[in-house]
């Protein structure tokens, strides 16, 4: 409480200590920026980034916004905005509390590369409770984006590092919601991505609409880059929640993948609609000198194809290193029938076997249920089989939906999906849930192993959400143990 308590205070004392603007849809950008009115705000999100000198603060007041021009919703490209580690520069919503955000509406942009908002070679920023939308993708066009961060010329220095997104959107985009490429230190917080979908990409309709994006790039220290999730979303986009495909340190932290996949026309490619993709096909993607990918206390539910997908499995390269811990995956691939390959759909967690011995035991389970996921077809009309890990070599305390599985609906409280997509609590957080928590009966409780996260009780619990972590029942003296320390609630 008391490091939460200096954060705050830390927070509290740059905003304080900052300059202030503002932007305004009844703005002018020929104001100063100084005030609210429609006398002192200024008026596009393009004049409101880059005239913000250097770690003060600019608000935006809700409202629908329109793109700067056809070529480009917004951009930051200036290094003199850029803030400091101790002093960022602030891009803050003026007020979210009634769930109003300020909102880029680009369906003006018409640019050969459609882009909402580009962000390059800045540092020390921090964007709160911003939405990009409607970034069109052009008829035989490429894929559009929604949020772009990179690195314009893939050259050292020119890496965007320490940025945070918080409480933002990317809904309704023509292929990306957030993309990275080529960046330092990107952290992103509570974030939605939503309803993005490419229907023109005439290979693949829909083949590209993912949430979020880790792309590649040729910047000669992209391996170095740390990429952060916590409590973000990902749903109804055409393709995945999550696409990785590149060598950054990357960790998921309580986010939820849900319902992606959701564009299927005759005859289109199946592989499509997958909650996580981690797709390391070439060697270049991989990093093999560090744990490269860790996701845990995450959801991946009725996604059309696959709740996890660790896809680095060709030939005999070095398997990427992965951690899955106390994840959930639920009800995955039911909704359509995929009769192309059959045996490449439907499963939670999805983990091919390589025949790099080296690197084989680099894939981790630990903690994990997976439950209700259709499976693929036996022959005879029947479906077993909810998850296809033979690649998941190194594992313990798993309940993988396999023919031995004991995992039932008394297991849990709730299964009921209800509100994974609705509105986030007033603060920004997840909404709450039940769905998933165990049941006090369930064989889950205590079943766990120690993997370093807190945990209530004797050991880690299996799943998502540790038993009595929301509310302790009446009478209920539980032991919290966490590094050594152990507390009695």
């Amino acid at each position: 409480m008391k490091t939460i308590f200096i954060i705050l205070f830390l927070t509290s004392s740059i905003l304080i200590n900052a300059t202030k603007y503002y932007v305004s849809p009844r703005g002018n950008d020929s104001n100063s920026g100084a005030d609210t009115s429609s006398t002192g705000a200024w008026k596009t999100w393009q004049k409101g980034f880059n005239s913000t000198p250097a770690s003060d603060t600019c608000y935006f007041l809700s409202g629908t916004y329109p793109a700067y021009s056809t070529a480009i919703g917004a951009s930051l490209h200036s290094t003199a905005n850029s803030g400091t580690r101790t002093s960022p520069t602030c891009f803050f919503a003026y007020d979210i509390s009634g769930g109003d955000y300020p909102i880029l509406d680009c369906s003006i942009v018409e640019a050969a590369n459609q882009i909402g908002v580009s962000i390059a070679d800045v540092s020390f920023m921090h964007f709160k409770g911003l939405e990009v939308r409607n970034v069109r993708q052009l008829v035989g066009g490429l894929p559009s984006y929604g949020w772009l961060v990179w690195n314009y010329g893939n050259v050292v220095g020119g890496a965007p590092n320490n940025l945070t997104f918080e409480n933002c959107i990317a809904s309704y985009n023509g292929g990306f919601g957030f993309t990275v490429t080529g960046v330092d230190s990107i952290y992103y917080i509570n974030c939605d991505s939503h309803h993005n979908s490419d229907p023109y990409t005439p290979d693949d309709p829909g083949g590209m609409g993912n949430g979020y994006v880790i792309e590649a790039s040729s910047y000669e220290n992209y391996s170095d880059a740390y990429i952060s999730y916590k409590g973000c979303r990902a749903w109804d986009n055409s393709d995945q929640g999550w696409g990785i495909w590149s060598p950054p340190t990357a960790v998921w932290d309580s986010c939820w993948a849900v319902h992606n996949g959701f564009l299927r026309t005759a005859g289109d490619d199946p592989n499509k609609g997958t909650g996580w993709k981690l797709w390391f096909r070439d060697s270049e993607d991989r990093n093999t000198g560090v744990r490269q990918i860790t996701i845990r206390n995450c959801l991946a539910v009725d996604n059309e194809l696959r709740g996890f997908s660790m896809a680095d499995d060709p030939g005999n390269h070095p398997e990427v290193r992965v951690w899955f811990t106390n994840n959930f995956a639920y009800r995955n691939g039911h909704e359509h029938e995929y009769p192309v390959n059959p045996l490449l759909y439907g499963h939670g967690f999805w983990d091919y076997t390589n025949v790099d011995t080296i690197g084989r035991f680099d894939h981790w389970y630990y903690n994990n249920i997976s439950y209700n996921n259709s499976g693929y077809p036996t022959g005879s009309g029947d479906r077993i089989y909810g998850d296809f890990i033979p690649g998941a070599y190194n594992q313990a305390t798993n309940k993988f939906d396999l023919a031995t599985t004991t995992i039932t609906d008394d297991d849990f409280v709730s299964l009921d999906t209800t509100g994974l997509t609705g509105p986030r609590q007033p603060d920004g957080s997840l909404p709450f849930t039940t769905f998933g928590h165990l049941a006090s009966t369930s064989e889950c409780i205590d079943a766990g192993t120690d993997v370093g996260l807190p945990f209530i009780g004797d050991a880690p619990d299996i799943g998502w959400a540790e038993y009595g972590t929301d509310s302790t029942p009446a009478g209920d003296s539980r032991i919290v143990k966490y590094r050594g320390l152990i507390l009695k609630l």
